[in-house]
């Protein structure tokens, strides 16, 4: 007979240790309700409702970010997905820098306009994704959902 699968108790991220989970990095750029840019690199995001016409893309965020609020307050963002190469890029826009700082100044990427939103797309990115708002979720003690098309 075969090997039995060992059962893996469940507890909180249990799966730090235990499952890997791929994550891309990406850099999502938005705009305050002044039209100032915010970019910020964020993992948690998924494709979503990908068999429908227009598919969708689930983001998760922490609701006190300023790219969580750009994005309730416009209703729109950009997903750009860097390659390796710009991972110091990627790094500097993780940085705390207060509300109204451009992280794309103090990065080798380059915005071009997007072409159905108003927050920029990064030039440096192969695959890019305008989005606009769909559905937000808040969850209580915990991050904000969006879910975009």
């Amino acid at each position: 007979m075969g090997r039995k699968k060992e059962e893996i108790k469940i507890r909180p991220f249990w799966y730090s240790d235990a499952w890997i989970f791929p994550k891309l990095i990406t850099i999502i750029t938005s705009l305050d309700k002044d039209g100032k840019i915010n970019a910020a690199p964020y993992s948690h995001i998924m494709q979503y409702d990908v068999m429908q016409k227009t598919p969708r893309m689930l983001v998760g965020f922490r609701q006190e970010s300023h790219t969580f609020e750009n994005i309730i307050e416009t209703g729109e963002f950009v997903v750009n997905c860097p390659s390796a190469d710009y991972l110091d890029d990627m790094m500097e826009t993780a940085r705390f820098w207060p509300e109204g700082v451009n992280e794309l100044e103090h990065t080798r990427f380059t915005m071009i306009p997007s072409r159905k939103v108003k927050p920029p797309s990064i030039e440096e990115c192969p695959q890019i994704a305008e989005c606009t708002v769909d559905q937000v979720i808040r969850l209580d003690k915990s991050s904000g959902i969006i879910i975009a098309i």
